[in-house]
């Protein structure tokens, strides 16, 4: 899960009805979540950089699959061209690291 959630809020008002209820589980490192998932500790992921999800199941054997999109997020701006992997001020990560079809220039 990560920082901004609001939109589960207004998933979980919409699904009252139905009697079923979101409940978020924050994970301390990016590839948990997909192996919580296939191990059945968890129900559904949803945020997932497809390409990395499908090198996942191509990789791990994971029997999971995408269900459907989400959030379309902006792209996020590169601070350095040359791909260095310093702190980034201000106390922030570079988190182009931890998948590799995430690594080139995103604008």
């Amino acid at each position: 899960m990560g920082a901004n959630n609001g939109q589960w809020d207004t998933v979980n008002k919409l699904l009252e009805a139905d009697n079923i209820r979101c409940e978020m589980v924050e994970f301390a490192k990016y590839k948990l979540p997909n192996n919580a998932l296939d191990a059945g500790e968890i129900d559904l992921n949803a945020f997932q950089h497809k390409a990395c999800l499908q090198k996942e199941i191509d990789d791990l054997g994971y029997d999971i699959a995408v269900l459907g999109d989400t959030i379309v997020a902006p792209p996020v701006p590169v601070l350095r061209q040359d791909h260095r992997r310093e702190p980034v001020e201000g106390g922030g990560q570079d988190r182009r690291a931890q998948c590799p079809h995430q690594r080139g220039p995103v604008l």
